[in-house]
């Protein structure tokens, strides 16, 4: 598995978590396991090459689209629930007074955005109209959206936290009670190799014997960094819907 060097700030220890919690419960049917973390930044397309090529990573965690469906064995698990249905924008602290006059995709069409170049989201936004500014790394996102190069990046409801958490100095905020919202509802999940059927099973089965127990959810709900994205969808948040069926059908 691949881990980036900001844990504590960092969401994968939650999907880590949630491998490491399906292994323990298969631990006596299926024997001992040993989870090696491996430090890398690399794009999804990467990522996904490296794990194809049996080079180091044996899972991956991802949404769930045609393509990924089509060249991996999806494990059976929804890890974000409705989180990974929404998007959030991460945008200039200064600007928040100008995103309250934002109610309908015109009035987003308005502004510029800016997204990762191998992200779905990407994809989805051009898909709605949107001329989207990209870069491969989101440091550099950040830095570009503090230079006004663009005035929004949509995050997931997941990710929001972690983001502030890891930029506290950029002067950035998320626009407290506005949403994207997905018109097809897109799981996210794990990822294994087409070839991998015993490790796929392994994980499926101890998944469910978690959902089954409580133990799955309340991994789930003891995630420090989802909750500002909770918060937000809790609070009842203007929506702006996306047509996302071209990329997810």
């Amino acid at each position: 598995m691949g881990r980036s060097d900001t844990d504590g700030v960092d969401i994968t220890a939650y999907y880590e978590d949630v491998i490491r919690l399906a292994l323990e419960k298969t631990r006596a049917s299926h024997g001992d396991f040993v989870i090696q973390q491996r430090p890398f930044e690399a794009s999804i397309d990467r990522v996904k090459a490296i794990l194809q090529s049996s080079s180091g990573i044996d899972v991956i965690w991802a949404s769930v689209t045609p393509e990924r469906m089509e060249t991996m064995r999806y494990v059976q698990v929804d890890l974000l629930h409705e989180l990974n249905n929404y998007r959030a924008l991460l945008i200039r602290k200064n600007d928040l007074e100008r995103f309250k006059g934002v109610n309908t995709l015109a009035d987003l069409h308005a502004l510029k955005t800016g997204n990762g170049s191998s992200w779905t989201d990407t994809k989805v936004m051009q898909a709605n109209g949107f001329a989207v500014i990209t870069a491969v790394d989101f440091g550099l996102l950040v830095k570009m959206l503090s230079a006004k190069r663009f005035d929004f990046i949509t995050r997931g409801m997941h990710e929001i936290g972690m983001d502030l958490a890891m930029f506290p100095n950029a002067n950035l905020a998320v626009v407290p009670n506005l949403v994207l919202k997905y018109s097809v509802p897109v799981r996210y999940g794990l990822f294994v190799r087409k070839t991998d059927e015993i490790l796929a099973q392994r994980l499926e089965q101890g998944l469910a014997q978690a959902s089954a127990d409580g133990s799955l959810q309340k991994l789930f709900e003891h995630m420090s960094l989802f909750q500002v994205g909770r918060k937000i969808m809790e609070n009842k948040p203007r929506i702006i819907e996306l047509d996302n069926s071209a990329v997810f059908h």
